[in-house]
């Protein structure tokens, strides 16, 4: 079986887009921030979520999630060869 042409030209970013989208689902919270990942596949996202999970400290619950102040800007979490450098907030 052979795949067909792409059906778009960036189609390779939005697979590991989607990808990353479902890893973070398995929080079980939507989450709020910024996640840039480099060179990341499942493993790195899944290691993410787990130390998010394990570390409290790395993330805060918001119960108001629609109201977000629009001078609000989510706090980066670099996700690479370190460690988590900003604060995410997890939603319930």
């Amino acid at each position: 079986m052979q795949n067909g042409p792409l059906r778009f030209a960036d189609e390779f970013v939005r697979h590991k887009v989607l990808d990353l989208i479902g890893d973070l689902a398995l929080a079980g919270r939507r989450i709020q921030g910024r996640v840039v990942a480099e060179r990341a596949g499942h493993a790195m996202h899944t290691a993410l979520v787990q130390r998010l999970m394990r570390d409290r400290s790395a993330w805060e619950l918001a119960h108001v999630y629609d109201q977000v102040p629009q001078s609000a800007e989510p706090a980066p979490a670099e996700v690479g060869a370190g460690d988590l450098s900003e604060t995410l907030a997890a939603h319930a």
